[in-house]
């Protein structure tokens, strides 16, 4: 018996390549490779009594108790390939499968196929189009301005691409690129125009749809320590900042130890800093950078927002977040892309 079932991602009809694939991370869809991997779950379930005999047959080979029953899946030519963990695993029949990606939207994500005897059973799963046509707004950035010369640095590569081509092109998700410009307006404009912390970033070197990866200047924590409305908030507690360490090029982990800082109150950055532990001919900084919607140590508000993003763990929507930046003062000098409503979505 050799049963399968191919699992292929598409948008606007084009199939999406999957480019890698474990189980305990998730998938990199396209060339998405400057984000963290897609959560994913795909639930195989019986859509006949035929079916359903034929797994609980299985179950009783492979003494597993009712619902367990095991998969493999792996990455094959770009899509998902779903097998039985021993060649009789996945009997001939017809199935309901679902499918979750974390973070993404999808057209239909449960559909019922047929698994031929010895052959594979075929799902297409559509992405949603996105509600929102975004435009990168190149020509709204002065040529001399600190935030041009972050995104056209040869180090701010993404997803392989320079970050202002990465900026332009159709393949990456809209929320991680709203995510980077509306972090780089906060850093354009905090503390102040004149004098931004924007003005000791080198670089960006990844974009998720909420948090940025930036090298700093050496002087970049003088900078921080000097401005108004900074709360030092020490080693961070969540563990999602430390992830950031496994990604500075060429460096180890261990040579960093991460504090966080946050400024201002609601829409406030976080900035959690990797600060080398021992002197080094690099004076490079890094930073996990991201927005909250409250900060908690600013005021009892900023808690009370903060324990609802925690209750809530869902990530920032920063397309949602565009509106409430352009009415902060100085934000909107600063947001370099537009927004309109897609039709027929």
């Amino acid at each position: 018996m050799n049963e399968s079932i191919t699992v292929e991602f598409r948008k606007d009809g084009a199939k999406i390549p999957v480019s890698s694939f474990n189980a305990q991370d998730g998938i990199v869809l396209g060339s998405e490779s400057s984000a963290w991997p897609l959560t994913m779950a795909i639930g195989i379930v019986p859509a006949s009594p035929v079916t359903a005999f034929a797994m609980d047959t299985v179950r009783q080979r492979m003494d597993w108790q009712k619902p367990r029953y095991l998969f493999n899946v792996a990455l094959v030519n770009g899509s998902l390939r779903v097998t039985g963990v021993k060649d009789f695993g996945l009997p001939a029949g017809r199935y309901k499968v679902s499918i979750d990606l974390k973070g993404v939207r999808l057209k239909q994500n449960q559909v019922e196929i047929d698994v031929p005897k010895n052959g594979n059973g075929f799902m297409a799963v559509a992405v949603s189009p996105d509600k929102q046509r975004f435009e990168f707004a190149a020509d709204m950035i002065p040529p001399t301005d600190v935030t041009a010369r972050v995104l056209d640095a040869p180090e701010s590569v993404l997803d392989g691409q320079p970050a202002l081509d990465w900026l332009k092109s159709t393949g990456p998700r809209i929320h991680r690129k709203a995510c980077l410009l509306n972090i780089l307006a906060a850093l354009r404009c905090t503390p102040s125009a004149q004098e931004p912390l924007c003005a000791g970033v080198r670089n960006v070197f990844f974009a998720d749809v909420d948090r940025i990866y930036a090298g700093l200047s050496g002087d970049f924590l003088q900078r921080l320590l000097q401005a108004p409305n900074l709360h030092k908030e020490g080693t961070p507690t969540a563990g999602i900042h430390a992830r950031m360490l496994a990604r500075i090029p060429g460096r180890r982990p261990e040579d960093f130890r991460l504090e966080s800082f946050r400024l201002g109150e609601f829409n406030s950055l976080q900035l959690c800093l990797a600060l080398p532990r021992q002197p080094s001919d690099d004076d490079t900084l890094y930073a996990d950078i991201d927005i909250d919607l409250g900060n908690p140590l600013a005021s009892l508000g900023g808690l009370i927002i903060h324990l609802g993003e925690l209750l809530d763990p869902g990530q920032t929507n920063h397309l949602q977040l565009f509106a409430k930046l352009r009415q902060q003062p100085g934000f909107s000098d600063f947001l370099y892309y537009r927004l309109a409503d897609a039709a027929n979505v």
